[in-house]
């Protein structure tokens, strides 16, 4: 941020993606977080507006690595900038690689703007034509966080539903991926013990493709 503070101006749509990926690989605990952005907020929300200008310029890998570095970082103000990258990778989805196709998809799910008719449409069709063969376990975990995020929050008809064999493999690799907790369960968890909460830690269900 330091940098973008002096340079910012000067910033092009590639500064723009590299220094949200950097910014997202700062290791925190959830409270330095917090405190991150009260400190840095006002130079955030501006790092926001330059990049919703730059959007009709970032080709798909900028897309992908600024849509992943911000559901990494979690900066809830950059919710409104999902959505109009969203827009943007409907557009140009036939543009995304696999592992980019797949980042993005997983990034608009966390986030929590998945749930859009045009959006799960552009998706499903990307996806197959990719192909699950051409998909890593990785690729399949993604998709199918994504997939499930649609189920529950945006419940589709049938007919916005990928491929009953596509989410079934997508589902597949998730609940063969070791099982371990999330960094971010883990901070919840310790916090809500800091304040005397008491809580179950998360579980697997595996049948589900759900950790």
């Amino acid at each position: 941020l330091d940098v973008y503070k002096r340079n910012g101006s000067s910033f092009d749509e590639v500064n723009v993606a590299t220094a949200w990926s950097r910014l997202s690989k700062v290791r925190v605990t959830g409270r330095e977080r917090a405190a991150f952005f009260r400190q840095e907020e006002s130079t955030l929300l501006q790092l926001l507006q330059h990049t919703s200008r730059t959007i009709p310029r970032l080709d798909a890998r900028g897309i992908s690595t600024t849509c992943y570095s911000m559901a990494r970082l979690r900066f809830e103000p950059a919710r409104a900038t999902m959505r109009l990258l969203s827009a943007e990778a409907i557009q140009r989805i036939g543009e995304f690689n696999a592992q980019d196709f797949t980042n993005t998809a997983w990034a608009f799910a966390i986030v929590g703007v998945a749930a859009r008719g045009a959006l799960v449409k552009a998706v499903n069709a990307r996806a197959a034509a990719i192909g699950i063969a051409a998909l890593n376990r990785e690729n399949r975990t993604q998709l199918h966080q994504f997939f499930l995020s649609v189920e529950l929050e945006l419940r589709p008809p049938a007919e916005l539903l990928a491929p009953i064999g596509l989410r079934d493999a997508c589902k597949q690799a998730m609940a063969d991926e070791p099982t371990a907790s999330s960094k971010l369960h883990l901070e919840v968890s310790a916090e809500l013990t800091r304040m005397g909460i008491a809580h179950r830690n998360e579980l697997c269900l595996p049948k589900l493709g759900y950790h």
